[in-house]
């Protein structure tokens, strides 16, 4: 309980983003992203992933959705749903019962 400190360096790290994961003591995870670009595949995850949009503005792909993202937006993305994005933005990801590796499966190129 308190105040929690971002970690300095990117807990992950692909072509066009960052990740800093804040380090809670729940099972909730929340991520800090810096996107300069896009994600480099598209992926499926086995949980829902939820998207706050801090600053910027961008895309993101669910399913067959094309939805354009700005300050302010809140983005749910289902268990299981083909998921891509690209911007200029800052994002949290909050994920409940944290990441798994395991459940991530990048499935092609970006394309938006």
């Amino acid at each position: 309980m308190g105040k929690i400190e971002l970690n300095k360096e990117p807990s992950f790290k692909k072509n066009g983003f960052a990740g800093y994961t804040y380090p809670l003591s729940t099972k909730m995870q929340i991520n800090f992203i810096d996107c300069w670009d896009k994600h480099d595949n598209y992926f499926i995850y086995g949980k829902t992933f939820v998207y706050y949009i801090v600053e910027g503005r961008g895309k993101f792909k669910i399913g067959d959705k094309l939805l354009d993202v700005t300050t302010g937006d809140m983005i749910e993305v289902p268990a299981n749903t083909e998921t891509t994005y690209k911007g200029l933005m800052k994002l949290l990801l909050i994920i409940q019962d944290g990441f798994e590796r395991e459940l991530d499966t990048p499935t092609k190129p970006t394309d938006i």
